[in-house]
Parts: C-alpha cells; structure tokens; sequence
C-alpha cells in the first residue's frame, strides 16, 4: 500500500495534478478525488482499479517523444521474427525498426516515412498503430509541401498511443492480456519516472 501512497515521482512528466488531463485521458469519472493528486499517484490508483483508464491517463500524460519511447518498448516485448516470415510479417519487424530509426532521428522525413509503412501495414496491429501514434507525434498532418499544414487533434496522439499499447497487451492472446498490460503499464511509468538527460 505504502507504494500507492507515495509512488516515485515523474520527473519526464510537466503535469504537477492530475486534474489537468483527466478531460484528455476520458477519464473525469475515474479521477473525481482525485484532481489535485500528482499524476503518479493518480496512475497508481488508477493502475490498482482500472488499469484500461491507468492506459489512457499516461499515454496522455507522457511527453510525446517519450510515449514513442514506450510504444517502441511494447511492441518490441510482441517477439521477434524468424528468419523467412511471411511478408506481412516482415513488413511489421521493418516497421518496428522505422520507428526505432524515427527515436535515433525524429525528423519529419523519418515521421513520413514511418505513416507510409504503418499505412500498409494496417492499422489493426500494434506495430500500424504505433506508426499511426509517430505521424501524430508533432509536425503537420497534409502533404509535406503545403505551407500551412493541419495539427493533429487533441488527444489523437495519446488515442493512437493507447491503440498500441493495448493491441501489443493482445499479442500473446487474450488469456494474457491482463498480465501483459499490466506490465506494459510498469514500463511507461519507468519512462516517466526517469531522470533527464543532459
């Protein structure tokens, strides 16, 4: 219980109350009580009763390119490929690596490139939907050469986060589901919990 009461501080997280992305995360049910709580002990509560809204508060609460860090982190946990998969699968493991590339490099050509994959990927697996959370991370969603490109929506970014983390939960079936999201959640709030680098 002493873990709920005072979990480890997030130091990559700039919100100080949980109150400030109930309304992002869907989750102003959940949190009543709860709003002035520091996020980290919110996602505690949260993690112990209902760890499908713990998933949407910190997918929204996490910096971006943080949340990426994650995404990149579950889907790694889904396995590796074998040597002569499928195409399909092939596709998936190339799209993985795309996104550890768009991590080493966050260029908007690298973000571009990472959309065009997970769009013939498909966006119902993990590794299309973490695509689809990189495109959304920043820059304009139209065509590179418009002058005045279009921002993601609110929330759209930390949805498509949520989508990954919850289909990579699904990849060893759903008899393991529970066991894996709540493992998947450990690793986001170790990402949170992080010290800066300099």
């Amino acid at each position: 219980m002493d873990s709920l009461v005072q979990p480890a501080p997030w130091r990559r997280v700039k919100w100080t109350r949980a109150g400030q992305i109930a309304a992002l995360a869907q989750a102003e049910t959940a949190l009543a009580g709860l709003h002035d709580a520091p996020p980290q002990l919110a996602f505690a509560m949260l993690r112990a009763d209902n760890p499908q809204v713990a998933l949407r508060f910190i997918a929204q609460c996490l910096p971006r390119f943080d949340a990426v860090r994650w995404v990149h982190a579950c889907l790694t946990r889904t396995g590796t490929v074998a040597a002569g998969a499928d195409p399909a699968t092939q596709m998936r493991t190339a799209l993985r690596s795309g996104i550890a590339d768009w991590i080493a490099d966050p260029s908007d050509k690298r973000r571009r490139l990472v959309f065009e994959m997970a769009q013939q990927v498909g966006f119902d697996v993990p590794e299309g939907v973490g695509g689809l959370a990189v495109f959304l991370s920043g820059g304009a969603l139209g065509p590179p050469e418009l002058e005045n490109g279009v921002a993601s929506p609110p929330g759209a970014f930390g949805e498509a986060v949520v989508g990954t983390v919850h289909l990579a939960s699904l990849a060893s079936g759903p008899e393991h589901f529970v066991d894996q999201l709540d493992v998947m959640l450990g690793i986001g709030a170790a990402i949170a919990e992080a010290e800066e680098k300099h």
